[in-house]
């Protein structure tokens, strides 16, 4: 490989502090949606939240080194620069590897909750236990990586310290190889059990690409190893070492959007309703007409909907009977022309003395799921795909 591991300090702190804060707010915005608006807050929540917070403490730590020197000549630097580059650089290798731990427990703690196949939670407790143990070794190497600790900032400054270290190139490519591995097996086991799902191919296509934007962290890994490479080998670590650090920064905060990313639909559409606003005004589920909503905020569709009697928010048949003269403020409901139809959803008309009948008929567009065993699926997993359009 060649070596490559150098660029600015201001475009550390820059793509870092930038992508952080992208993480902090999506990891904002899932502990909202979940915690506050379903009530629903479990492990996953917090194992995601420690990491975003870890992720910021990585990013502290990687702003310090450039202000310290990173991206400079370490023959450049005085004795108290390098000292403390070097420290703050020991800090960033475990903020690193844990704030990565904890984001792909999230990620799995997601799948148990949502995933209730016996097979499928077998293979995500062996991975969750796999992780687990080769996250103790990455974190204990980084903080031990000297002996004593010391002499890993204090090596080449202090001509008395006296200690000695593990091989850097073998020990930090053992980690980004099994990282590498378990990215790529986060990413790819529930694809089978979304596969499976007996959902209309939209969804299905939809589910399986959000799922399989883990990948991303997948070559963020892969990018991060000419670059490690540089930094493992190099005597001159100040100069060589930013890209490593701006690559091992994406890699958690990537992880991070992707964890959140199944989750921030809700919360987008309750302060952005038009954003995912249907342009339809109609369309069919299961053969049954359904009324779009097309141009309206939850608060105006939640008036007109009071305002003539009907409630469309429930599972099951709703029935609104009225009037002739408030036939016409139905009919132009979500900018659409809407005709009336019988409980099998025809478009014929009922007269009975003078009253005009309207039957309306709303049904859950998410057809039931079932996997190809025909065991059906658990109410997260429905809740799950109905954040994706159809």
């Amino acid at each position: 490989m060649a070596n490559g591991g150098h660029t600015s300090g201001d475009a550390v702190v820059g793509v870092t502090v930038a992508f952080t804060v992208l993480a902090v707010i999506s990891t904002s915005m899932r502990l909202y949606t979940r915690i506050f608006m379903s009530q629903m807050g479990g492990v996953d929540d917090f194992f995601i939240a420690a990491s975003a917070f870890l992720v910021v403490a990585l990013t502290v730590s990687m702003c310090l080194e450039v202000k310290y020197g990173m991206g400079q000549h370490q023959d450049n630097l005085t004795t108290h620069d390098n000292m403390w580059l070097n420290t703050w650089f020991w800090a960033s290798l475990w903020l690193y590897y844990l704030s990565l731990f904890f984001a792909k427990l999230a990620i799995l703690f997601q799948y148990r909750r949502i995933f209730p196949q016996p097979t499928f939670r077998k293979l995500n407790y062996a991975l969750m236990v796999f992780i687990t143990a080769y996250s103790c070794w990455t974190i204990f190497s980084a903080i031990f990586s000297c002996s004593p600790v010391s002499y890993f900032w204090m090596q080449g400054i202090d001509p008395e310290a006296d200690g000695k270290c593990l091989n850097r190139l073998a020990v930090w490519f053992v980690n980004a190889g099994l990282n590498i591995f378990t990215d790529i097996a986060v990413t790819v086991l529930p694809l089978p059990v979304i596969k499976s799902l007996q959902l209309p191919k939209r969804p299905k296509l939809a589910l399986m690409a959000v799922f399989c934007l883990g990948g991303v962290t997948c070559i963020v890994s892969l990018l991060r190893l000419q670059s490690l490479y540089a930094v493992s080998v190099s005597e001159d670590i100040s100069w060589d070492n930013p890209m490593a650090a701006l690559w091992s920064n994406l890699e958690v905060n990537i992880g991070i959007l992707c964890a959140c990313l199944p989750t921030l639909k809700t919360c987008i559409v309750r302060f952005f309703p038009r954003i995912f606003s249907s342009n339809r005004g109609t369309s069919s589920a299961g053969g049954v007409r359904t009324i779009g909503t097309a141009g309206y905020t939850r608060d105006s569709r939640k008036k007109k909907r009071d305002s003539i009697g009907m409630h469309f928010l429930g599972r099951g048949p709703k029935v609104a009977e009225v009037y002739e003269g408030r036939k016409a403020e139905l009919e132009t409901m979500g900018g659409t022309q809407i005709r009336p139809g019988s409980a099998q959803g025809s478009d014929s008309d009922k007269e009975e003395d003078g009253i005009q009948v309207v039957t309306v008929v709303q049904q859950d567009s998410t057809p039931a799921l079932r996997v190809d065993s025909g065991r059906s699926d658990t109410e997260s997993t429905r809740k799950l795909v109905r954040e994706f359009p159809a």
